[in-house]
């Protein structure tokens, strides 16, 4: 599924060195095409576990929040979005990321989503930049759906990130 980036409201904070606070979900799609095929080896965990030590030890000025979500068959917010600020600070949340890495089975875009928006309308930041970024294959799946439950689902992701374009920025690694 390619999702289109959203816009971002012109308020978020900048720091002097022109770094903005940043509010950033990972959604780390565990599903079982991802066990078996395309990330047999967990790179996905890794990559999730790298940006949030990096994110820790900005030395900008800026302030930032971060958090994951592991999605399939349903998602599942591994921890309450939360600053990330000095060497370690990440330390909780890297292991929440490995804690509940596991075949979730299905790719439901959806409720990933869903779950990501709720976080960040819960705990983001007035005028902190908002951004959701997907580790995944790109396969909407839902169980027992087939080829037109997967075309539906692709069809809903873009509704759904369409009406909420002003939420937050979408990035997808695949």
């Amino acid at each position: 599924v390619a999702l289109p980036a959203a816009q971002v409201a012109a308020s978020s904070q900048v720091t002097q060195m022109g770094v903005k606070d940043l509010d950033i979900i990972l959604v780390i799609d565990e599903s079982t095409t991802m066990w078996a095929y395309s990330d047999t080896e967990g790179w996905r965990i890794n990559m999730a576990e790298l940006f949030a030590d990096m994110l820790s030890v900005d030395q900008s000025g800026a302030v930032h929040q971060l958090t994951a979500v592991m999605f399939g068959t349903d998602a599942v917010l591994v921890s309450p979005l939360d600053f990330v600020d000095g060497e370690g600070a990440a330390g909780g949340l890297k292991l929440s990321i490995r804690n509940y890495h596991d075949d979730m089975q299905a790719t439901n875009f959806i409720d990933a989503l869903n779950t990501s928006y709720g976080e960040l309308g819960q705990r983001g930041r007035d005028g902190a930049q908002k951004a959701i970024i997907f580790l995944t294959d790109g396969h909407c799946e839902l169980q027992g759906r087939g080829e037109e439950g997967t075309r539906q689902c692709e069809r809903d992701v873009r509704s759904l990130v369409s009406s909420n374009s002003e939420r937050a920025r979408i990035y997808t690694i695949a």
